[in-house]
């Protein structure tokens, strides 16, 4: 299954996740994928190593064309301490139909393979932390690490 990364809920709140506009000069983002800041304008977030300034999840497609297009504003979903997310898991890039062996409050990192997952292949550049398995549907909710999260978001 193929669950892009989106806000689920804000943690010991009924309030709704932070969603702000920002605007993409410079390529496509995906929907679901993790940006970041780039003199002013949002950008999908490269990932990998030393992963940090994760300003929040993009909850449109971008492109060249068509609505928003690179240029228009996007609604972004801001990171924070607060906000759980949800995502579907992967294991270094290999589909996994059994998460039984993650546990709640482990720290992983993400991976883009199509579309955007929690890699639970990769514990050494961690990004976020499980915080509730879905085994039956192979999805988790997690939030990013403070270490992870833009500051200024």
């Amino acid at each position: 299954m193929s669950v892009r990364f989106q806000a689920a809920y804000v943690d010991g709140s009924s309030g709704i996740p932070p969603v702000r506009n920002y605007t993409p000069t410079a390529a496509a983002i995906l929907r679901g994928a993790p940006v970041t800041l780039s003199s002013g304008s949002v950008v999908e977030h490269g990932g990998g190593a030393g992963v940090t300034g994760i300003l929040g999840i993009n909850m449109q497609d971008v492109a060249a064309s068509g609505e928003p297009a690179i240029g228009d504003d996007t609604q972004i979903q801001i990171a924070r301490d607060s906000v759980v997310f949800l995502g579907a898991v992967t294991n270094a890039g290999s589909t996994v139909t059994d998460l039984s062996s993650i546990e709640v409050g482990t720290d992983y990192g993400i991976l883009k393979s199509t579309t955007w997952y929690v890699d639970i292949g990769d514990e050494s550049d961690v990004v976020l932390k499980i915080v509730k398995i879905f085994d039956d549907l192979n999805l988790v909710l997690f939030k990013f690490l403070a270490s992870a999260i833009l500051e200024t978001a």
